[in-house]
């Protein structure tokens, strides 16, 4: 009897172990794709948190701004405001081409009418790099650029002629 019994497990042993191995086998296949799904985002989070490099920029954005200016005087003072909108083409070559029109009103010394004005399309070119997360334009900080890389920003106001701007870039897609 005890000889029986043994012949009878040796022969399941080998189905068990092999039920065992597939079970094995797919559990690691589930810890494998969580491994990969792991290093995914923790490349993801360095990303977002490492500094953009040029080629991270290289490619054309939409520039939108908004600027103002109030001057005063006694007897002469004028209220402007502009909107510029545009394009600037970042080249990998660390060149860039920027196109921009700006149109706006003006109110002058308490005129009865507001005078609106446009400019002609403006083109400017220059050299381009990134130091940090700032564009950096012809050696000056031209923006702050977002942790996913696709807005830049830019605000200033300046005191001494109360100017204050607002520019937006926005990343096209490749086409």
């Amino acid at each position: 009897m005890a000889s029986t019994v043994l012949v009878a497990a040796l022969a399941v042993l080998p189905f068990a172990a092999q039920a065992e191995s597939s079970r094995l086998q797919a559990l690691s296949a589930k810890v494998d794709a969580l491994a990969a799904q792991v290093a995914a985002l923790q490349a993801r989070a360095a990303r977002v948190t490492a500094a953009p490099t040029p080629a991270d920029l290289v490619g054309d954005w939409t520039l939108t701004g908004f600027q103002s200016e109030m001057h005063g005087g006694a007897g002469a003072w004028q209220v402007r405001s502009y909107v510029h909108q545009g394009t600037i083409s970042l080249y990998d070559t660390g060149k860039y081409k920027l196109t921009i029109a700006s149109s706006g009103n003006e109110l002058i010394n308490g005129g009865d009418t507001v005078q609106s004005f446009a400019s002609p399309e403006q083109v400017v070119k220059g050299k381009w790099t990134v130091k940090g997360n700032t564009l950096m334009v012809d050696g000056n900080p031209a923006g702050t650029i977002s942790a996913d890389m696709t807005v830049i920003t830019r605000t200033g106001a300046n005191p001494a002629d109360n100017t204050n701007v607002m520019l937006v870039l926005t990343k096209q897609p490749a086409p």
